[in-house]
């Protein structure tokens, strides 16, 4: 349903990236860059809050928040551009068969 991060402090959160590029939203404290690298893909709260942490992730639970398929789509396409383009080329990103030479990686969907 959502990735739940905590930290005090994150700089690039490659747990964010890695959930917003597979269409999971993010629920955690508005520290450090999580919040940019979430895309808008998650809800956020002041650091130690735990009861706004808990509200958020019962609203997306119980559906009072949602985010449109065409969204979540766009998102993903931003995330794979930042997280993937440094080490494959776009191109390559919708091929059917990950590039020769990265072992396990999986395609995302």
């Amino acid at each position: 349903i959502c990735t739940v991060i905590t930290s005090k402090s994150e700089t690039f959160s490659m747990v964010a990236a890695e959930s917003i590029i597979r269409g999971t939203p993010i629920i955690g404290f508005n520290t450090g860059a999580i919040e940019e690298t979430a895309l808008g893909l998650g809800e956020f709260t002041n650091y130690g809050d735990i009861n706004g942490l808990v509200s958020s992730v019962r609203q997306l639970i119980y559906g009072e928040i949602r985010y449109p398929l065409n969204f979540i789509k766009e998102v993903n396409t931003k995330a794979r551009e930042v997280v993937y383009s440094p080490i494959i080329p776009t191109a390559e990103l919708d091929a059917d068969e990950p590039p020769a030479g990265l072992g396990q990686l999986q395609k995302p969907q």
